[in-house]
């Protein structure tokens, strides 16, 4: 038994640092809006609906900057400029967005055939027109970002029938591919589909506008109503987008869309934060930034999987499933090219070397997932456990710099990721096995404290890596190590200080806690639905699998209102804390104010 919609499964595959406070308020005050249905005439066998929403958003900073994530050239006391665009290119109390947008759905029914379409359109006044004083949006960043119209799902159903019992449906087309259990914990198999995080991050958001669907056909095959197979084969490859660089809530000026330039020498003043061309202003034979090289997609082909699922009415209406994917990596990784003898001769070495991004593949996962009810009094369990093989795992950015400089002088050679020659490319992580699971339990209550209804969830989970390298051995990235471990680079004076602190773990968990009341026709025809939603992290994860910060908090609460199914408001506040300067939004607090109608 599912008690939250289904569109709360959609944030369970984000890299989001912050996917919680994204995810309510859109999550726990969306409506369930009726379609308009279709006439077609009263003879005609054929039916459908035709849906659009309509929305309105903007978001405003809350807080101001933390000097400790910001590099000391831009005025903070941070040892890195490579991600703090986004911290820098908005003041408290600036708008960092307004956003309108459009979705419109259309169904379509004949006998057994139906025909499901979503597109969606959307335009940032603040990304499109306006900009920021300090640095201009890319491209890529204002079409990820600024504004663009998508065809999402677009997909043929057929239903069959098969013996006295059985069923079969077969689903063609632009799909998102649903499973798992896990409501708001990342990374489990509902990373099956990419996401567009910038969606995620939009005042009043829609989650199904947020993960990407690929072309794909599915198997449904359902032996009696108690035991069913699915399995699905993905024919295009595509990743998750993170937060184009320079844009409020993106935290990497390398790695994002538009994003395309490590700039050497720690943050330290003297080293110009956009430097162009790269080959001007060298200081020495080393130079001043590498260039991000050409991304190194994954293939189109071999991603698919199986699924079984059993209900069980016997065992309060429990539901077990059994699932197997094999499909390739949907979140960046980072590696690098040395440069030539021909840059270091030129005095420019960084100017010859570059990073990539890249997408590893065929990865295979195996999981389990339970769901039940528990009594007749509304409460609701529901958990996942995964097995990953392989799982690639992020090594230090900063390590990976250090070897990418071997060629230059052996002094670098100290490294943990090794030594190189010239134009030797550098794999930048390593695979390990993963465990991960998490168990949401989700209560409704009727009349309390003068509201008709509550819902009220909890979700714990955990990431485990098998065979985790020790820390003396070799670094894991975590967010804000901007420096090594390696007191010896500080010593000799290559580094200013020493990270003790921030690097990945090799257990990490955390737990979300979320309420809303519902007070029905509080005014005149009114709905108001207040919700509170809080998540704490223990241990640090390895990128990309960047599920929990050691101490990350983030608090958010939501007032929405909605009027007849039709109309819908709200306002909500986010508060991140704690954490140190390795929660790199930890001052990047905002409020958010929306509307949306639906017809």
């Amino acid at each position: 038994m599912r008690l939250l919609p289904q569109t709360t499964l959609f944030c369970r595959s984000v890299v989001s640092r912050s996917c919680l406070s994204f995810l309510l308020t859109s999550l726990l005050v969306s409506l369930p809006a009726g379609a308009k249905e279709l006439d077609f005439g009263d003879d005609s066998e054929l039916e459908g609906s035709f849906d659009t929403t309509l929305s309105l958003g903007t978001t405003i900073r809350a807080q101001s900057r933390d000097e400790s994530i910001i590099g000391r050239q831009n005025g903070g006391t941070g040892n890195s400029i490579n991600g703090d665009n986004g911290n820098l290119n908005y003041d408290h109390g600036d708008v960092t967005s307004v956003v309108g947008s459009i979705t419109n759905e259309l169904d379509l029914s004949y006998d057994r055939t139906s025909l499901f379409i979503r597109t969606f359109g959307f335009w940032d006044w603040m990304v499109m027109t306006q900009g920021t004083e300090r640095t201009s949006f890319s491209p890529s960043a204002e079409r990820f970002a600024g504004g663009d119209f998508r065809l999402l799902d677009a997909y043929v159903t057929q239903d069959f029938n098969i013996g006295d019992e059985g069923a079969l449906t077969i689903r063609a087309g632009q799909q998102v591919i649903n499973w798992g259990e896990s409501t708001f914990i990342p990374n489990g198999l509902i990373s099956i589909n990419p996401v567009d995080v910038t969606r995620l991050r939009t005042a009043g958001a829609a989650l199904q506008n947020a993960l990407i669907p690929m072309p794909a056909i599915d198997f449904n095959y359902s032996v009696d109503e108690n035991l069913s197979f699915e399995a699905f084969y993905q024919f295009r490859f595509d990743h998750t987008d993170l937060e184009p660089e320079g844009t409020f809530f993106s935290t990497t000026d390398i790695a994002s869309p538009g994003g395309n330039t490590v700039l050497l020498g720690f943050g330290a003043p003297g080293i110009p934060d956009n430097p162009a061309p790269y080959g001007l202003g060298v200081a020495g034979p080393v130079g001043i930034a590498v260039a991000r090289g050409s991304d190194r997609d994954a293939g189109n082909q071999g991603q698919f999987g199986l699924a079984a699922r059993w209900f069980v009415p016997e065992l309060n209406d429990t539901e077990f499933g059994l699932y197997w994917t094999h499909v390739h990596s949907r979140v960046p990784l980072i590696g690098a090219v040395t440069g030539s003898l021909a840059g270091l001769g030129a005095g420019d070495y960084a100017a010859s070397a570059e990073y990539f991004i890249e997408y590893p593949e065929d990865i295979n996962t195996i999981g389990a997932s339970f769901n039940t009810q528990v009594g007749s009094e509304g409460t609701a369990i529901q958990g996942e456990f995964i097995y990953r093989f392989d799982q690639p795992l992020q090594k230090d950015d900063v390590e990976l710099l250090f070897a990418a400089l071997t060629p230059l002088n052996p002094v670098f050679g100290a490294n943990q990721v090794g030594s190189f020659g010239f134009d030797e490319t550098i794999q930048g992580y390593i695979e390990r096995d993963m465990i991960q699971g998490q168990v949401t339990v989700t209560q409704l209550t009727g009349p309390w404290a003068g509201a008709d209804q509550w819902v009220m969830l909890a979700e714990a989970g955990f990431s485990y890596f098998r065979d985790f390298p020790d820390k003396d051995e070799l670094r894991l990235e975590g967010p804000g190590t901007y420096t090594t471990g390696n007191p010896f680079f500080t010593a000799a004076g290559i580094q200013p200080e020493t990270e003790t602190d921030g690097f990945a773990d090799k257990f990490s968990w955390g737990y979300r806690l979320v309420t809303r009341a519902d007070f029905n026709n509080a005014i005149a025809a009114w709905n108001i639905r207040p919700s509170l939603a809080f998540q704490h992290d223990k241990g640090t994860s390895p990128a990309p699998i960047t599920n929990f910060v050691d101490d990350r908090k983030t608090i958010t609460g939501t007032v929405a209102a909605d009027y007849l199914n039709r109309y819908q408001v709200g306002v909500s506040y986010t508060n991140f804390f704690d954490g140190g300067r390795y929660n790199l939004l930890r001052d990047r607090d905002f409020v958010s104010i929306f509307g949306s109608v639906f017809f």
